[in-house]
Protein backbone atom coordinates (compact mmCIF):
# COMPACT_ATOMS: atom_id res chain seq x y z
CA UNK A 1 0.00 0.00 0.00
CA UNK A 2 3.00 2.63 0.96
CA UNK A 3 4.65 1.81 -2.11
CA UNK A 4 1.29 2.13 -4.28
CA UNK A 5 1.01 5.56 -2.61
CA UNK A 6 4.96 6.24 -3.57
CA UNK A 7 3.83 5.72 -7.09
CA UNK A 8 0.92 8.12 -7.19
CA UNK A 9 2.47 10.76 -4.93
CA UNK A 10 5.49 10.29 -7.99
CA UNK A 11 2.85 10.49 -10.29
CA UNK A 12 1.70 13.71 -9.77
CA UNK A 13 5.21 15.13 -8.81
CA UNK A 14 5.88 14.50 -12.65
CA UNK A 15 2.27 15.79 -14.07
CA UNK A 16 2.98 18.77 -11.75
CA UNK A 17 6.28 19.47 -13.22
CA UNK A 18 5.61 18.72 -16.86
CA UNK A 19 2.45 21.67 -16.56
CA UNK A 20 4.48 23.89 -15.70
CA UNK A 21 6.17 23.89 -19.11
CA UNK A 22 2.98 23.57 -20.57
CA UNK A 23 1.70 27.23 -22.19
CA UNK A 24 -1.91 27.54 -23.67
CA UNK A 25 -3.43 30.45 -25.70
CA UNK A 26 -7.22 30.80 -25.73
CA UNK A 27 -8.67 32.77 -28.73
CA UNK A 28 -11.85 34.60 -29.34
CA UNK A 29 -12.16 35.48 -32.68
CA UNK A 30 -14.78 37.33 -33.29
CA UNK A 31 -14.94 37.02 -37.49
CA UNK A 32 -14.53 33.21 -37.15
CA UNK A 33 -16.76 30.12 -38.88
CA UNK A 34 -16.83 27.35 -37.13
CA UNK A 35 -14.66 24.90 -38.24
CA UNK A 36 -11.88 27.81 -39.41
CA UNK A 37 -8.84 26.49 -40.14
CA UNK A 38 -5.49 28.17 -38.48
CA UNK A 39 -2.59 27.62 -39.14
CA UNK A 40 -0.19 27.51 -35.53
CA UNK A 41 4.09 28.67 -36.75
CA UNK A 42 7.06 28.72 -34.75
CA UNK A 43 10.14 31.10 -35.12
CA UNK A 44 12.97 28.68 -35.20
CA UNK A 45 15.89 31.38 -35.30
CA UNK A 46 16.35 32.04 -38.66
CA UNK A 47 13.34 30.27 -40.45
CA UNK A 48 9.53 29.71 -39.79
CA UNK A 49 8.42 25.89 -38.70
CA UNK A 50 4.40 25.17 -39.26
CA UNK A 51 4.00 23.49 -35.87
CA UNK A 52 0.52 22.39 -35.85
CA UNK A 53 -3.11 23.31 -36.87
CA UNK A 54 -6.63 24.42 -34.85
CA UNK A 55 -9.92 24.83 -36.00
CA UNK A 56 -12.69 27.35 -34.67
CA UNK A 57 -15.67 26.40 -32.56
CA UNK A 58 -18.34 29.27 -31.54
CA UNK A 59 -15.85 31.62 -32.28
CA UNK A 60 -13.13 30.20 -29.68
CA UNK A 61 -10.07 28.45 -30.70
CA UNK A 62 -7.12 27.14 -28.64
CA UNK A 63 -3.31 26.26 -28.95
CA UNK A 64 -1.13 24.71 -26.13
CA UNK A 65 2.72 23.98 -26.13
CA UNK A 66 5.25 23.14 -24.24
CA UNK A 67 8.35 25.70 -23.33
CA UNK A 68 11.17 25.17 -21.63
CA UNK A 69 12.26 26.79 -18.56
CA UNK A 70 14.05 30.29 -19.70
CA UNK A 71 13.38 29.73 -23.08
CA UNK A 72 10.53 31.73 -24.60
CA UNK A 73 9.22 30.97 -27.82
CA UNK A 74 7.62 32.73 -30.68
CA UNK A 75 4.17 31.64 -32.22
CA UNK A 76 2.47 32.99 -35.39
CA UNK A 77 -1.00 32.48 -36.12
CA UNK A 78 -2.13 32.47 -39.78
CA UNK A 79 -5.51 32.29 -41.64
CA UNK A 80 -5.68 31.86 -45.62
CA UNK A 81 -1.83 32.88 -45.71
CA UNK A 82 -2.28 36.13 -43.30
CA UNK A 83 -0.95 36.39 -40.12
CA UNK A 84 -2.82 37.46 -37.65
CA UNK A 85 -1.78 36.75 -34.10
CA UNK A 86 2.26 36.93 -33.02
CA UNK A 87 2.32 35.57 -29.11
CA UNK A 88 5.31 34.98 -27.28
CA UNK A 89 4.75 32.03 -24.80
CA UNK A 90 6.99 30.99 -21.65
CA UNK A 91 6.31 28.09 -19.58
CA UNK A 92 3.11 28.23 -17.44
CA UNK A 93 1.41 31.29 -19.63
CA UNK A 94 -2.17 30.97 -19.67
CA UNK A 95 -3.41 33.60 -22.48
CA UNK A 96 -6.57 35.06 -23.18
CA UNK A 97 -6.64 36.63 -26.66
CA UNK A 98 -9.31 38.58 -28.38
CA UNK A 99 -8.57 39.14 -32.29
CA UNK A 100 -10.29 39.49 -35.51
CA UNK A 101 -8.99 37.37 -38.75
CA UNK A 102 -9.00 40.35 -40.49
CA UNK A 103 -7.93 43.07 -38.07
CA UNK A 104 -5.56 41.44 -35.70
CA UNK A 105 -5.04 40.76 -31.86
CA UNK A 106 -6.91 43.76 -29.87
CA UNK A 107 -6.20 42.42 -26.52
CA UNK A 108 -4.12 40.02 -24.70
CA UNK A 109 -4.78 39.20 -20.97
CA UNK A 110 -2.25 36.74 -18.85
CA UNK A 111 1.32 37.87 -19.45
CA UNK A 112 3.04 40.80 -19.70
CA UNK A 113 5.79 39.90 -22.31
CA UNK A 114 2.95 38.75 -24.50
CA UNK A 115 0.91 42.57 -23.84
CA UNK A 116 4.45 43.76 -24.97
CA UNK A 117 4.45 41.69 -28.21
CA UNK A 118 0.97 42.14 -28.85
CA UNK A 119 1.93 46.17 -28.84
CA UNK A 120 4.82 45.68 -30.57
CA UNK A 121 3.19 44.00 -34.01
CA UNK A 122 0.27 46.22 -34.13
CA UNK A 123 2.98 48.84 -34.28
CA UNK A 124 4.96 47.43 -37.10
CA UNK A 125 2.21 46.02 -39.26
CA UNK A 126 1.28 49.91 -38.99
CA UNK A 127 4.29 50.55 -40.02
CA UNK A 128 4.77 48.43 -42.80
CA UNK A 129 1.45 49.19 -44.26
CA UNK A 130 2.68 52.74 -44.65
CA UNK A 131 5.40 51.57 -46.38
CA UNK A 132 3.67 49.35 -48.87
CA UNK A 133 1.50 52.12 -49.61
CA UNK A 134 4.47 54.54 -50.31
CA UNK A 135 6.50 51.95 -52.11
CA UNK A 136 3.63 51.44 -54.47
CA UNK A 137 3.53 55.20 -54.49
CA UNK A 138 7.19 55.54 -55.99
CA UNK A 139 6.56 52.30 -58.29
CA UNK A 140 3.95 54.52 -60.29
CA UNK A 141 6.01 57.28 -60.11
CA UNK A 142 9.20 55.74 -61.70
CA UNK A 143 7.06 54.10 -64.47
CA UNK A 144 4.81 57.55 -65.21
CA UNK A 145 8.59 59.31 -65.15
CA UNK A 146 7.66 61.67 -62.47
CA UNK A 147 10.97 62.74 -60.99
CA UNK A 148 9.57 64.98 -58.61
CA UNK A 149 7.11 62.86 -57.23
CA UNK A 150 9.65 60.04 -56.97
CA UNK A 151 11.76 62.88 -54.61
CA UNK A 152 9.02 63.42 -52.65
CA UNK A 153 7.88 59.53 -52.18
CA UNK A 154 11.78 58.86 -51.65
CA UNK A 155 12.00 61.25 -48.93
CA UNK A 156 8.69 60.21 -47.18
CA UNK A 157 10.17 56.89 -47.16
CA UNK A 158 13.40 57.94 -45.59
CA UNK A 159 11.25 60.09 -42.63
CA UNK A 160 9.46 56.66 -42.12
CA UNK A 161 12.46 54.59 -41.98
CA UNK A 162 14.22 56.96 -39.28
CA UNK A 163 11.52 57.73 -37.07
CA UNK A 164 10.74 54.25 -37.09
CA UNK A 165 14.46 53.40 -36.31
CA UNK A 166 14.58 56.42 -33.02
CA UNK A 167 11.60 54.43 -31.94
CA UNK A 168 12.67 50.76 -32.25
CA UNK A 169 15.95 52.00 -30.40
CA UNK A 170 14.14 53.84 -27.71
CA UNK A 171 12.20 50.83 -27.08
CA UNK A 172 15.15 48.36 -26.89
CA UNK A 173 16.42 50.24 -24.12
CA UNK A 174 13.37 50.86 -22.18
CA UNK A 175 12.95 47.07 -22.61
CA UNK A 176 16.44 45.64 -22.76
CA UNK A 177 15.54 42.54 -20.41
CA UNK A 178 12.52 41.63 -22.36
CA UNK A 179 12.35 39.34 -24.68
CA UNK A 180 9.95 40.99 -27.14
CA UNK A 181 13.09 43.26 -27.99
CA UNK A 182 14.95 40.14 -30.42
CA UNK A 183 11.81 40.36 -33.15
CA UNK A 184 12.32 44.55 -32.82
CA UNK A 185 15.61 44.28 -33.67
CA UNK A 186 15.57 41.95 -36.35
CA UNK A 187 12.72 43.94 -38.04
CA UNK A 188 12.60 44.34 -41.84
CA UNK A 189 11.18 47.53 -44.20
CA UNK A 190 11.78 45.30 -47.00
CA UNK A 191 13.93 42.16 -47.98
CA UNK A 192 17.01 43.97 -48.17
CA UNK A 193 16.76 47.30 -46.17
CA UNK A 194 16.93 45.60 -42.04
CA UNK A 195 16.01 48.46 -39.73
CA UNK A 196 19.47 47.93 -37.89
CA UNK A 197 21.37 47.01 -40.20
CA UNK A 198 23.85 49.78 -40.02
CA UNK A 199 27.65 48.49 -38.87
CA UNK A 200 27.32 50.52 -35.34
CA UNK A 201 24.18 48.93 -34.43
CA UNK A 202 26.37 46.53 -32.96
CA UNK A 203 26.19 48.56 -29.79
CA UNK A 204 22.83 48.20 -29.24
CA UNK A 205 22.81 44.25 -30.09
CA UNK A 206 25.53 44.18 -27.36
CA UNK A 207 23.72 46.18 -24.54
CA UNK A 208 20.75 43.53 -25.04
CA UNK A 209 22.82 40.40 -25.26
CA UNK A 210 24.33 41.96 -21.46
CA UNK A 211 20.67 42.25 -20.18
CA UNK A 212 18.98 39.00 -22.05
CA UNK A 213 21.80 36.45 -20.89
CA UNK A 214 21.00 37.12 -17.31
CA UNK A 215 17.35 36.75 -17.60
CA UNK A 216 17.65 33.96 -20.62
CA UNK A 217 21.18 31.82 -20.28
CA UNK A 218 19.09 29.02 -21.71
CA UNK A 219 17.35 30.84 -24.90
CA UNK A 220 18.72 29.76 -28.42
CA UNK A 221 18.09 33.52 -29.43
CA UNK A 222 20.43 34.43 -27.12
CA UNK A 223 23.20 32.21 -28.40
CA UNK A 224 22.13 33.16 -32.00
CA UNK A 225 22.54 37.21 -30.92
CA UNK A 226 25.70 36.26 -29.52
CA UNK A 227 26.99 34.83 -32.80
CA UNK A 228 25.43 37.38 -34.87
CA UNK A 229 27.48 40.33 -32.47
CA UNK A 230 30.74 38.59 -33.60
CA UNK A 231 29.89 38.94 -37.32
CA UNK A 232 29.17 42.37 -36.47
CA UNK A 233 32.04 43.09 -34.66
CA UNK A 234 34.28 41.82 -37.10
CA UNK A 235 32.46 43.91 -40.04
CA UNK A 236 33.17 46.51 -37.57
CA UNK A 237 36.83 46.07 -37.43
CA UNK A 238 37.39 45.99 -41.70
CA UNK A 239 35.21 49.06 -41.56
CA UNK A 240 37.32 50.86 -39.58
CA UNK A 241 40.30 49.75 -41.86
CA UNK A 242 38.62 50.79 -45.44
CA UNK A 243 38.04 54.38 -43.67
CA UNK A 244 41.37 54.56 -42.69
CA UNK A 245 41.55 57.34 -45.91
CA UNK A 246 44.92 57.45 -47.56
CA UNK A 247 46.55 54.71 -45.11
CA UNK A 248 45.44 51.42 -47.86
CA UNK A 249 45.18 50.47 -51.42
CA UNK A 250 42.10 48.94 -52.16
CA UNK A 251 41.50 45.46 -52.30
CA UNK A 252 41.55 43.93 -55.91
CA UNK A 253 38.39 42.18 -57.38
CA UNK A 254 38.06 40.06 -60.60
CA UNK A 255 34.74 39.28 -62.14
CA UNK A 256 32.84 38.22 -65.29
CA UNK A 257 31.35 41.12 -67.21
CA UNK A 258 27.91 40.71 -69.60
CA UNK A 259 30.25 39.84 -71.99
CA UNK A 260 31.93 36.46 -70.06
CA UNK A 261 35.44 38.64 -69.71
CA UNK A 262 37.11 38.79 -66.59
CA UNK A 263 37.31 42.21 -65.76
CA UNK A 264 39.51 43.34 -62.92
CA UNK A 265 38.98 46.63 -60.98
CA UNK A 266 43.01 46.84 -60.51
CA UNK A 267 43.09 47.30 -64.15
CA UNK A 268 41.27 51.05 -63.90
CA UNK A 269 44.81 51.77 -61.50
CA UNK A 270 45.96 55.73 -62.49
CA UNK A 271 42.04 56.65 -62.77
CA UNK A 272 39.45 57.99 -60.42
CA UNK A 273 37.13 54.69 -59.58
CA UNK A 274 33.99 55.21 -58.55
CA UNK A 275 33.45 51.20 -57.19
CA UNK A 276 29.57 51.02 -56.95
CA UNK A 277 27.50 48.53 -55.61
CA UNK A 278 23.70 47.88 -57.02
CA UNK A 279 20.67 45.41 -57.57
CA UNK A 280 18.27 45.15 -60.80
CA UNK A 281 15.90 44.49 -58.61
CA UNK A 282 15.23 48.26 -56.83
CA UNK A 283 13.90 50.59 -58.91
CA UNK A 284 15.54 53.38 -57.22
CA UNK A 285 18.90 51.74 -58.43
CA UNK A 286 17.56 52.27 -61.53
CA UNK A 287 17.67 56.22 -61.43
CA UNK A 288 20.71 56.47 -59.45
CA UNK A 289 22.49 55.09 -62.77
CA UNK A 290 20.55 57.49 -64.76
CA UNK A 291 22.63 60.31 -62.63
CA UNK A 292 26.09 58.48 -62.42
CA UNK A 293 25.63 58.20 -66.28
CA UNK A 294 25.60 61.98 -66.80
CA UNK A 295 28.47 62.30 -64.25
CA UNK A 296 30.05 60.25 -66.17
CA UNK A 297 29.81 61.16 -69.69
CA UNK A 298 31.15 64.25 -68.17
CA UNK A 299 34.58 62.98 -67.06
CA UNK A 300 34.83 59.79 -68.49
CA UNK A 301 37.24 62.19 -70.81
CA UNK A 302 39.30 63.05 -68.20
CA UNK A 303 40.23 60.13 -66.03
CA UNK A 304 37.38 58.51 -64.41
CA UNK A 305 36.06 55.23 -64.49
CA UNK A 306 33.01 52.95 -62.75
CA UNK A 307 33.64 49.70 -61.89
CA UNK A 308 29.55 48.28 -61.11
CA UNK A 309 28.98 44.97 -59.35
CA UNK A 310 25.70 43.17 -59.05
CA UNK A 311 25.08 40.56 -56.41
CA UNK A 312 21.86 39.39 -57.78
CA UNK A 313 21.53 35.24 -58.13
CA UNK A 314 19.97 35.98 -61.53
CA UNK A 315 22.45 36.71 -64.30
CA UNK A 316 20.57 36.76 -67.31
CA UNK A 317 17.84 39.62 -66.07
CA UNK A 318 21.02 41.58 -64.86
CA UNK A 319 23.35 41.74 -68.49
CA UNK A 320 19.44 42.79 -69.91
CA UNK A 321 19.54 45.70 -67.99
CA UNK A 322 23.02 46.49 -68.87
CA UNK A 323 21.96 46.76 -72.18
CA UNK A 324 18.51 48.12 -71.82
CA UNK A 325 20.08 50.95 -69.29
CA UNK A 326 23.06 51.85 -71.74
CA UNK A 327 25.52 51.35 -69.19
CA UNK A 328 29.09 51.78 -71.40
CA UNK A 329 31.32 51.33 -67.74
CA UNK A 330 32.56 48.01 -66.58
CA UNK A 331 29.56 46.07 -65.44
CA UNK A 332 30.43 42.89 -63.42
CA UNK A 333 28.12 40.28 -61.78
CA UNK A 334 28.78 38.56 -58.85
CA UNK A 335 25.88 36.36 -58.55
CA UNK A 336 24.48 35.75 -55.16
CA UNK A 337 27.71 36.41 -53.42
CA UNK A 338 29.32 33.75 -54.26
CA UNK A 339 32.92 35.08 -54.55
CA UNK A 340 32.38 37.08 -50.91
CA UNK A 341 33.01 40.62 -53.19
CA UNK A 342 30.60 42.24 -51.04
CA UNK A 343 32.17 40.80 -47.77
CA UNK A 344 35.66 41.98 -49.45
CA UNK A 345 34.55 45.38 -49.12
CA UNK A 346 31.83 44.94 -45.96
CA UNK A 347 28.97 45.88 -47.60
CA UNK A 348 25.81 45.49 -45.58
CA UNK A 349 23.23 46.89 -47.22
CA UNK A 350 22.78 48.00 -51.34
CA UNK A 351 23.05 50.68 -52.88
CA UNK A 352 26.88 50.90 -51.74
CA UNK A 353 30.07 52.86 -53.23
CA UNK A 354 33.52 53.75 -52.61
CA UNK A 355 35.40 56.35 -54.68
CA UNK A 356 39.16 55.75 -54.92
CA UNK A 357 41.44 58.67 -56.29
CA UNK A 358 44.51 58.26 -58.94
CA UNK A 359 47.01 56.71 -56.08
CA UNK A 360 44.52 54.21 -55.49
CA UNK A 361 43.42 55.20 -51.74
CA UNK A 362 39.57 55.14 -50.71
CA UNK A 363 38.90 58.42 -49.94
CA UNK A 364 35.29 58.57 -49.70
CA UNK A 365 32.39 56.23 -49.45
CA UNK A 366 28.22 56.12 -50.11
CA UNK A 367 27.87 59.60 -51.86
CA UNK A 368 24.60 59.39 -53.55
CA UNK A 369 23.65 62.72 -53.70
CA UNK A 370 24.71 63.69 -57.23
CA UNK A 371 25.69 67.54 -56.65
CA UNK A 372 28.22 66.24 -53.91
CA UNK A 373 29.30 63.21 -55.95
CA UNK A 374 29.99 65.29 -58.81
CA UNK A 375 31.82 67.92 -56.77
CA UNK A 376 34.34 65.11 -55.19
CA UNK A 377 34.71 63.50 -58.77
CA UNK A 378 35.43 67.06 -59.98
CA UNK A 379 38.61 67.82 -57.46
CA UNK A 380 40.04 64.18 -58.05
CA UNK A 381 40.35 64.56 -61.73
CA UNK A 382 42.38 67.98 -61.35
Amino acid sequence: MKRISLFIIALLFVASCSSDKTAKVSFNISDAADSTEIIVTKLAINRINVVDTIYVKGNKASFEAVCYPGSPDFYYFVHNNQKFASIVLQEGDKLDVTATLKGGVSAVAGSQEAEKYAEIDRANDEVMGRVNALSEELVAAQQANNNAKVKEVTKELSKLYIKHKQEATKYIYNNSKSITVIPVMYQRLSSELPLFGEINDVFIFKTVYDSLSTVYPSSPYITSLADDIKRREQYLTLESKIQSVGEMNYPDISLYDQNAKVRNLSELDGKVIILSFWSTTEPTHKIFNAELKEIYDRYKNRGLEVYQVCADPDKTAWARQVKDQGLEWVSVCDPGNISGTLNLYNVRNIPAMYIIDKNGNIVEKDVFDPAKLEKVISKLVR
